[in-house]
């Protein structure tokens, strides 16, 4: 978080007070072999709730991100390397400056030598940094007329979730 207040011409600890760390979470996410049918998707296109996801994938790819003109872009999985995806309260936190990263998991491209009817087991690790629910989120002062109101972090994520399980 010290990188993107910086990135962003701010004190290096501007996000503290609001992400202490208490509500962060780690998944791991294991996609078994599946038959290679018509369903490609393993988990449709969305963006995440919190401020950004740092997100590790094995060397089997899957992962896809919409590019400006909505299509569809691998992301080549790299050794060593991790996905920083941004979240929609970073969005908000940041006028729009950072945009929420539409993303998706898609059955992984057929590699020579693999088995052409079914896929390899996918797994890859998510840390999602959320913003404790007590914090203010609201625009950054100096990144332009503010394009969203002022919310509390727990009301967003309440809501947001209504919205993602139909309630």
């Amino acid at each position: 978080m010290a990188l993107l207040a910086l990135s962003l011409n701010l004190d290096m600890d501007f996000f503290l007070p609001n992400i202490k760390g208490r509500y962060h979470t780690l998944r791991l996410l294991h996609y078994p072999p599946a038959l290679r049918t018509g369903n490609h998707s393993r988990l449709g296109a969305h963006t995440d709730f919190g401020t950004v996801t740092l997100l590790w994938q094995d060397s089997c790819g899957g992962l896809q991100v919409s590019g400006p003109d909505g299509s569809w872009v691998d992301v080549k999985p790299k050794s060593e390397s991790e996905v920083l995806v941004v979240g929609d309260i970073l969005t908000r936190w940041s006028n729009n400056l950072l945009k929420s990263t539409v993303h998706r998991a898609v059955l992984p491209p057929l590699k020579p030598g693999q088995d052409p009817l079914k896929t390899p087991t996918r797994r890859s690790v998510a840390y999602f940094c959320n913003p404790d629910p007590e914090a203010t989120i609201e625009c950054i002062p100096g990144l332009g007329e503010p394009l969203y109101e002022k919310i509390n972090a727990g009301e967003y994520y309440a809501e947001a979730l209504k919205g993602e399980i139909g309630v």
